[in-house]
């Protein structure tokens, strides 16, 4: 893996303490066509197979006994999750990028002085680095500490960018490395700050979100809710998204509300399965993200569990959906 690195030693002790031969290995969507090159290296430490469903984030791993004949599973590309799972069979193998990062070509003036920089696992090595590049630049920088559901410093997943919400009021603006959309478009939604991406061609460059207009579509779609005759609440089977606790809450507050919901669950939340289940209204628990950025591919209306409890006027204003302790 040219582009990649990752902690052998970390891999080669997984394999001798839980007396791993044969073992499936996971990849991140993205990894999949280099499946049997990763393959080929691994097999320098046992028999590896490739469990051909990939991974989303490290919420999202395969039961080991429904693969047979092996011994454990590693899951390349994300770190372990907190409190997910107590499996020693399951290795979360970091992947880290090999680029060397480079100076940023120019600061915006409007980021401000104080700057919060963030990442995901794939860049953290180099979060460091950049932060030197901005203190040379005459820049206050903060890197905030791991939160509920990440290992690390400067860390945020798709579902937990709890640690830039943390420390909204001592900065101006959000630094997130990486070119992808995803995770800074996490940031933007949960905070008021100006929110940037830092490229890996050194170029820093504003996310376009409009913020106001998000906050209104939500409030448009929690809304539904009160002409919905017939309800479900959808329940991923993924491990780190599985939150049956916080479905059996809302199932109470909607029967008090004169609904009689109904439970549905699914491994992979598509419009294919749900938009076919005879209910007029859907409320996800699993990751936040798929009723905020897929409810237009949905026939029926694909709601949050704060936007569902907003509609019922549960409560007065829009809140972002996060993955809380004790929802597990």
């Amino acid at each position: 893996m040219r582009s990649y690195t990752y902690d052998a030693e970390k891999l080669k002790c997984w394999i001798e303490r839980e007396k791993i031969k044969k073992f499936a290995v996971q990849l991140p969507a993205g990894l999949l066509p280099r499946a049997r090159e990763i393959l080929e290296e691994l097999g320098g430490y046992g028999e590896p197979l490739l469990y051909a469903e990939p991974a989303f984030g490290a919420c999202d791993f395969p039961d080991l006994d429904a693969i047979p004949e092996i011994d454990g599973l590693v899951q390349l590309g994300h770190a372990e999750i907190p409190g997910v799972t107590k499996n020693r069979k399951i290795l979360f193998l970091e992947l880290y990028s090999t680029a060397e990062p480079k100076p940023p070509d120019k600061i915006p003036g409007n980021m401000g002085d104080r700057i919060c920089l963030l990442t995901t696992v794939q860049y953290l090595k180099q979060l460091q680095k950049i932060a030197d590049f901005l203190k040379e630049a005459g820049r206050r920088v903060h890197i905030p500490g791991p939160m509920n559901r990440t290992l690390y410093p400067g860390q945020v997943l798709g579902c937990d960018v709890s640690s830039a919400a943390a420390c909204s009021t001592i900065v101006d603006s959000y630094l997130f490395v990486g070119d992808g959309r995803f995770h800074p478009a996490g940031i933007a939604m949960l905070t008021s700050r100006p929110v940037y991406r830092y490229l890996p061609s050194g170029r820093i460059e504003p996310l376009e979100f409009e913020r106001e207009k998000f906050l209104r579509a939500g409030v448009s779609k929690a809304s539904a809710i009160r002409d919905a005759r017939t309800v479900a609440i959808v329940v991923c089977t993924k491990p780190g998204q599985k939150r049956l606790k916080l479905a059996r809450e809302l199932a109470g507050i909607l029967k008090s509300h004169g609904k009689n919901p109904c439970f549905l669950t699914i491994n992979n939340l598509s419009p294919e399965f749900l938009n076919y289940t005879g209910n007029d209204l859907l409320i996800s628990t699993a990751c936040p993200r798929v009723a905020l950025e897929d409810y237009g591919n949905y026939e029926v209306p694909l709601l949050t569990p704060q936007e569902a409890l907003l509609g019922l006027g549960e409560i007065k204003n829009y809140e972002m959906d996060q993955f809380l302790p004790g929802h597990i």
